[in-house]
């Protein structure tokens, strides 16, 4: 088995979408601060409408985007290890022991099968009368 890195477009990664669709949000804060605001309550209340909006949304991009801290906290365990070599580490030991426990079981039936041909054997040979002496 061999692992083969997977590479996607950049134009078709969600990931990438959400860090644009976030950066986007941010500009577009930005710009409503900038913004004089009018003298009109109607369009006041609509523009800090659209900032709750978009304030919302960058919140819920940032709770969806990993960042490189958060995505090695994430992989790092309270030993300060990778939790996922530390897991895989784990399920390769008890693969191994499974593995050795079935070898184990199947070796020992090999060996009972073999006695028993072995005996069945000799058991023919001394009914012919053609037993090996000892």
């Amino acid at each position: 088995n061999v692992e083969q890195a997977t590479y996607v477009d950049g134009s078709k990664s969600t990931l990438v979408q959400m860090q644009q669709r976030q950066l986007q949000c941010m500009q577009k804060l930005q710009e409503k601060q900038q913004q004089p605001t009018g003298n009109d309550t109607s369009e006041q209340a609509r523009g800090g409408q659209e900032c709750q909006r978009l304030q919302g949304e960058v919140a819920s991009l940032e709770r969806h985007l990993l960042t490189k801290d958060s995505a090695a906290a994430a992989l790092l365990g309270s030993d300060g290890t990778l939790e996922a070599e530390a897991v895989r580490r784990r399920n390769v030991d008890e693969v191994k022991d499974e593995v050795s426990k079935v070898m184990a079981q199947e070796f020992a039936a090999l060996q009972e099968q073999s006695c028993k041909d072995f005996e069945g054997l000799r058991q023919l040979l001394e009914g012919r009368g053609m037993a090996p002496s000892r």
